[in-house]
């Protein structure tokens, strides 16, 4: 496998578990009790994902550097 395939694949799986995460969140913030997901507003979202994109930023550049 070439190191394009191996990039490709790494942020293939590195995307499913974000997805997975993600997804957990929302699913959770849907029940009735008072946890803290449930809790989250929109601009907490919005937060989250600019987070998310800055830790992709900093994994292609740690990448890029190997």
């Amino acid at each position: 496998m070439d190191r394009k395939q191996q990039r490709l694949l790494l942020g293939l799986v590195i995307g499913a578990v974000f997805g997975v995460v993600l997804a957990w969140i929302a699913t959770n913030r849907d029940e009735s009790d008072q946890s803290a997901v449930s809790l989250l507003k929109p601009g907490d979202w919005v937060k989250l994902g600019i987070s998310l994109l800055g830790v992709a930023r900093q994994m292609s550049e740690l990448i890029e550097a190997v």
